[in-house]
């Protein structure tokens, strides 16, 4: 539910024309947040799959990997969002560069 919420509000700051900062700085710490307890119990699933063997872990280890990998790709269409909006001139292969970096 929270990977949907940092999705939307990084689509929401694509559209708006003038963003707070306290925005940024929300929309920052929740992916920090979310990419650091994905990576965390990633580890963990591993962890007690390489101690206790074969479990339904692998399947959880698997799904926080791909968790964490969706919150680094909102993070990259953040920061071409970003970079687009703080330069002064128009930035022609945007559209290429943010489907590459999708």
């Amino acid at each position: 539910a929270f990977h949907l919420l940092s999705r939307a509000r990084v689509e929401h700051l694509e559209q708006v024309e003038v963003a707070s900062r306290s925005d940024h700085a929300r929309l920052l710490c929740l992916m920090w947040l979310l990419g650091v307890v994905d990576v965390v119990a990633a580890v963990r699933a591993g962890m007690d799959v390489a101690t206790y063997g074969q479990s339904v872990q692998i399947l959880f280890g698997f799904e926080y990997s791909v968790l964490a990998v969706a919150v680094s790709a909102d993070l990259v269409r953040y920061i071409f969002n970003a970079v687009d909006n703080a330069s002064q001139t128009t930035w022609h292969d945007k559209g290429a560069d943010v489907l590459l970096g999708e």
